[in-house]
């Protein structure tokens, strides 16, 4: 049937082709780039209305968008839509994130291929465009192989009568301008188009019905409308997919309510938007999250990682990700989340840099999650696409990690610098105490009311806050550093009750191994933020680097990437070398801290000082200091001693680079510590970099501190 009609339509074609050129009848397009805007009290653009089809462009429509069978389709004089000019617009600015959907309206219709579109605006309504074509990427500096560079056409609306015609045809949209605030029940009028097969959902439609109607119409787009979602795709791929699945039509429903949903809970409501807020950067988009298949994109990628609407090569692979509800469900649509998830990225996030890719996942994670917890998948789709890097393989590696009761390096200690290892504690305290996810909707409204706060301290800040709990069990397991001003601010509250990092969220019973936290022996680490400290040679000549970014006050700022270094003078320094604070007030030290850091010419043995005067200067060479513990190498402390003062541990190794605790034997009452580094460390005992040259007498600290 269908080729008996494209065979009329050539013959017809041909006839309408020697009528036109016998009345040379142009088509004036002034519009380079496919757009008219408003700059005057009418179009600028000259157009011919006669009903005659503009042939001119039918071999090139015919290969993209595709061309209506003039012949067959039944072509629609007029008909009268609503569009709903209540609906605000609000700008990413506003809404403080990446891109925000656009104020275009879907009208069901369609333009045939060089077909006069008339729109008639009864009303003085200005601010209005009619937009033919949903492919709107530009070509032209591409080379474009696969269809012409510009086949959409935008053209201002006035009151009265407005003509369109575009060369390809396309399914017509209606824009309006930001700021532009009419009737909700606002009518236009629209005369000689094709009705296009949307599925739009809530409407009542009958799968079987709607099925028919794609076999049996030659409109070759079309749109699948949700409340929140607009895909505007193929009609042969439609098909297809119909013959392919019996289901697929009666799937289409709960597709674009399970869109719907994802994108109302999973972006909305965790980004902090709620339906009609008043507020602009709170207020929930009122227009549709728009995807757009095409046959080629700008810069030949297979799909555009930010922007709205959201553009995605018209394959089956990108179909499927798109439209198959098995595979939605099942978690394996990361392209198109990963395109929302960039979208709706915060401009000002609450997250630190350690995190920020990882919480660009936490959309897509939830869906992977509930997809599991529902039983439709046996296993948790990978949110993370590389072989051997996905969250099944990842996620018990970190939770063995964190399990472990030694010190650690967030993302530093090696083979932890994957997005995972910084996912599954998100994920451990969303599920704290069952919150399910709420604590970070309420953080991301925060940090659109504080727009100057982010990062750890307001997310360390906010999170205690929210609980009514000290978090820092819970950093410490995972070597994430606080800084003394963060911890102190825990204190405020009462120390968190459960072991959170121990929720594995492939099990079953997530909370299965997570049980009681003892905090009876929790390590309190004194605040230094008042602390002083300098740094002398055996004589007492300042070693302390000039440059800011190794100077001694580095061993007292709570990061282990900072550090003190030796004055760099070249031969060698004269040993001891001593480090000398005031903690500026006498109290209890149950023992103290120390981490090696990053760098190289770690001490091999460090004896620990003070002294029972009070009120000395620094810088004071003759002040009575007396030891109060010593540390030696790891061989050498296996010679425990009770005059090393110091519960037994395994003593000092320069492999190791985190913080390390060290206990007093007896609790010391004392305000002052000076560090005596008393030798050279010998090259073995660099096992990460036995070939160092030892010839100079440096000496590194990244952190010290008491608890």
């Amino acid at each position: 049937m269908k080729g008996r009609s494209l065979t009329k339509i050539m013959v017809c074609l041909l006839w309408i082709g020697l009528v036109v050129q016998s009345c040379e009848v142009g088509y004036e397009y002034d519009i380079e780039s496919g757009t008219d805007e408003y700059k005057g009290e009418s179009s600028n653009v000259t157009i011919d209305t006669t009903l005659a089809i503009d042939v001119t462009m039918y071999n090139r429509a015919r290969i993209f968008p595709g061309l209506v069978d003039t012949l067959t389709e039944r072509r629609i004089a007029d008909t009268t839509i609503n569009v709903d000019l209540g609906k605000k617009y609000t700008s990413p600015q506003l809404m403080g994130i990446t891109a925000s959907p656009q104020p275009i309206y879907s009208t069901g219709l369609y333009a045939g291929a060089g077909e006069l579109v008339i729109v008639d605006i009864e009303d003085n309504t200005m601010g209005l465009s009619v937009h033919i074509g949903s492919h709107t990427d530009d070509l032209t500096a591409t080379g474009a192989s696969s269809r012409e560079p510009i086949i959409y056409t935008t053209k201002a609306l006035f009151p009265g009568k407005n003509y369109v015609r575009n060369s390809f045809g396309g399914y017509i949209w209606i824009t309006k301008k930001e700021g532009v605030i009419g009737k909700s029940d606002f009518k236009l009028k629209i005369s000689n188009v094709y009705k296009a097969p949307d599925y739009v959902i809530n409407a009542g439609m009958d799968p079987l019905a709607w099925a028919d109607q794609i076999r049996n119409t030659t409109v070759p787009w079309l749109e699948l409308r949700g409340e929140h979602v607009a895909f505007s795709v193929s009609r042969a791929r439609i098909e297809s997919k119909i013959l392919e699945d019996p289901q697929y039509a009666n799937q289409m429903e709960e597709l674009l309510k399970t869109w719907d949903n994802i994108m109302e809970t999973y972006y909305y409501a965790y980004y902090g938007f709620q339906k009609g807020d008043n507020d602009p950067k709170f207020r929930m988009p009122e227009f549709p999250e728009r995807v757009v298949l095409d046959v080629q994109l700008e810069n030949n990628v297979y799909m555009r990682w930010t922007g709205q609407p959201v553009f995605s090569l018209n394959t089956n692979f990108m179909m499927n990700d798109l439209t198959d509800l098995n595979t939605l469900l099942s978690g394996n649509s990361i392209n198109f989340f990963t395109v929302f998830g960039n979208n709706y990225a915060m401009t000002q996030s609450p997250w630190w840099s350690q995190m920020a890719a990882a919480a660009n996942m936490i959309p897509f994670y939830r869906l992977v999650e509930q997809g599991f917890k529902a039983g439709i998948t046996q296993r948790m789709s990978d949110v993370f696409a590389a072989e051997n890097e996905g969250i099944n393989e990842l996620f018990p590696l970190a939770l063995s990690y964190v399990s472990a009761d030694s010190s650690k390096w967030f993302r530093s200690d090696a083979g932890t610098n994957h997005d995972a290892y910084a996912l599954l504690p998100i994920i451990q305290l969303a599920n704290y105490n069952n919150n399910d996810w709420a604590f970070y909707e309420h953080l991301n409204r925060k940090v659109k009311q504080n727009p100057l706060s982010s990062g750890l301290n307001f997310f360390f800040t906010e999170l205690c806050t929210y609980f009514g709990k000290d978090f820092s069990p819970f950093f410490d397991h995972w070597g994430i550093d606080l800084t003394d001003a963060q911890r102190t601010l825990g204190r405020n509250y009462p120390l968190l009750d459960k072991t959170i990092w121990k929720y594995d969220p492939l099990s079953t019973d997530p909370n299965a191994q997570v049980g009681s936290f003892d905090g009876s022996q929790y390590r309190y680490r004194h605040n230094r933020s008042t602390w002083d400290v300098q740094a002398f040679d055996a004589y007492y000549v300042d070693n302390d680097q000039p440059s800011d970014d190794q100077s001694v006050e580095h061993i007292i700022d709570g990061n282990k990437a900072s550090y003190w270094h030796t004055v760099w003078r070249g031969g060698t320094l004269p040993l001891p070398h001593y480090v000398v604070i005031d903690m500026k007030n006498k109290q209890e030290r149950n023992g103290f801290f120390y981490a090696n850091g990053d760098r190289q010419y770690r001490p091999m043995r460090m004896i620990i000082e003070t002294t029972d005067e009070e009120n000395i200067r620094l810088a004071d060479n003759n002040v009575s200091w007396y030891k109060i513990a010593e540390l030696r190498p790891i061989d050498d402390m296996q010679n425990y001693s009770a005059a090393d003062n110091v519960k037994p541990y395994e003593g000092l190794s320069g492999q190791y680079r985190n913080e390390r605790f060290f206990e007093f034997i007896n609790k010391k009452n004392i305000r002052y510590i000076r560090i005596v580094l008393p030798e050279i460390s010998a090259a073995s005992y660099f096992s990460d970099n036995p070939d160092l040259n030892r010839s100079t007498t440096d000496h590194t600290i990244a952190e010290f501190g008491t608890f």
